[in-house]
């Protein structure tokens, strides 16, 4: 059998609604692997127990889960799906070492934390934010970690004691969850990829962690972008071993997918700091421009609204106020789930509370409240060419 053998096709999720055969070989998967092992992103061995969230269909657990399990001979324990309270008891009977999950997981654990904290009075809310800041601060700048000490009741009752290691990736994720399991004395790594790179990328240090970044690329892959701003923002585009020969039976595709040196287009929109650390910006297919030619990124917008426990579902967009001058601004779909009961006045004190943090170009002008959740992928991304579906499905009713 040779490396170049063709291993998978695995259909991407299609958030934008076409959705495209990608079709991975052995030498894909095996490279991005054994370029994980690399003792800068993680070191692991048999004593470890991986737990796995998604289907192995999915890139994410194929490799990062399934193949690093068998590298290493390590335990492995899969979930049948993503159920927080459920999840929290899996890795607390399993003793799982190694959490690879997305970020709906890790944003919805800490918003259970903090609201259980927020219960016991405001006072108990006041002296556990300073010894998260404190614990945090004493990390970052001295390297002691006193988390693990601190909150060993709370790292057990979410499933996190015998954890040493937590990787997040099949999304975008707001630094400040990063910071906060990396207080509670959790070393947690956020990387970025795609299905079509099989699917790891970048990663970032375990001894150098960046938390708004989603790390360096691989040792083997080549990373550059293209046609960067004044900003230094633009396309992310990458080269090397792990990068898809193409799409199943669609050779158009395949062409638009690379440039004609080579490198991937991601579709994605970042840029480098000095130290080759990555920082994501958005897709460039959401991309908003406003009037006065500042660009707006919707996922940064929707994190800091997600923050948010009582909010479900995010999409930040573009829509046309004024037809006639076609003036235009930016609205924010909003879903929570019903069972919650959140009260629109509630929803709309959050954006209040975004739009203070954001430029005045970013600002939200427009809440829609849905009574329907918008269809989502595996990862739990919403998928945005389908949007209009769910608005077509109320407007019958």
């Amino acid at each position: 059998m040779s490396s170049e053998q063709l291993a998978a096709i695995l259909y991407t999720s299609g958030t934008t609604g076409n959705e495209k055969g990608v079709m991975l070989t052995h030498e894909n998967f095996i490279s991005d692997a054994y370029q994980a092992c690399d003792p800068l992103f993680l070191t692991v061995d048999e004593t470890d127990i991986f737990y796995g969230l998604l289907p192995l269909h999915h890139s994410y657990a194929m490799t990062a889960v399934f193949l690093e399990s068998i590298i290493h001979g390590s335990e492995l324990l899969f979930s049948p799906k993503v159920l927080i309270s459920r999840n929290i008891t899996e890795m607390q009977n399993g003793h799982v070492t190694n959490i690879l999950g997305i970020p709906l997981l890790y944003n919805k654990i800490r918003e259970g934390v903090l609201k259980k904290v927020k219960e016991r009075g405001k006072a108990a809310y006041v002296f556990i934010s300073v010894m998260l800041s404190i614990s945090l601060a004493l990390r970052i700048t001295l390297g002691i970690n006193v988390g693990r000490k601190w909150f060993t009741s709370i790292l057990k009752q979410i499933g996190f004691a015998d954890t040493r290691l937590v990787i997040c990736g099949g999304g975008p994720l707001s630094g400040k969850t990063v910071n906060f399991y990396a207080a509670m004395g959790i070393t947690f790594l956020q990387g970025y990829g795609l299905t079509e790179t099989a699917p790891i990328i970048t990663l970032n240090p375990r001894k150098k962690i960046k938390p708004a970044s989603v790390g360096i690329p691989f040792p083997l892959v080549e990373l550059r972008i293209a046609d960067p701003d004044l900003l230094g923002v633009g396309e992310i585009q990458v080269k090397g071993p792990n990068i898809t020969q193409g799409y199943y039976k669609d050779e158009n595709a395949r062409k638009e997918l690379f440039t004609e040196d080579g490198f991937l287009r991601t579709g994605d929109l970042g840029s480098l700091d000095h130290e080759g650390y990555v920082y994501i910006k958005g897709r460039a297919k959401n991309l908003i421009v406003t009037e006065g030619g500042k660009n707006v990124y919707p996922e940064q917008i929707e994190e800091l609204i997600l923050l948010h426990s009582e909010i479900e579902q995010a999409v930040v967009r573009m829509y046309v106020e004024n037809k006639g001058t076609k003036s235009e601004q930016i609205e924010a779909l909003i879903y929570c789930d019903p069972e919650n009961h959140v009260p629109s006045e509630r929803v709309h004190a959050i954006i209040d509370e975004v739009n203070r943090k954001l430029h005045p170009y970013e600002r939200i002008s427009r809440t829609t409240i849905l009574t329907e959740a918008m269809e989502m992928t595996s990862t739990r991304k919403i998928k945005r060419g389908k949007i209009q579906r769910t608005f077509d499905r109320l407007k019958e009713r």
